[in-house]
């Protein structure tokens, strides 16, 4: 596995969700690297740090999604 730059050009809500959900921009999602390869895929510390930052947001759309009963790319255009 070659290491994988998450996209540092994503600024809204909706597409760090579909960067984490889908493939995006020819790239696999970042769900589909956690499942396959765990922290591997992550392999530098700055990297790490980014998708930490960004698993709190993950983390964020899931809870509203469920507390809410929506779906979450639904409850991630509702944080816009």
């Amino acid at each position: 596995l070659e290491q994988y730059t998450m996209s540092r050009r994503i600024f809204s809500v909706t597409d760090v969700w579909r960067e984490y959900v889908f493939s995006f921009n020819g790239s696999p999602s970042i769900q589909s690297l956690e499942n396959k390869y765990g922290t591997a895929w992550r392999k530098y510390r700055k990297e790490s740090r980014f998708f930490s930052r960004r698993k709190e947001l993950y983390d964020a759309i899931n809870e509203r999604a469920e507390l809410e009963n929506i779906s979450p790319e639904e409850a991630a255009q509702r944080m816009e």
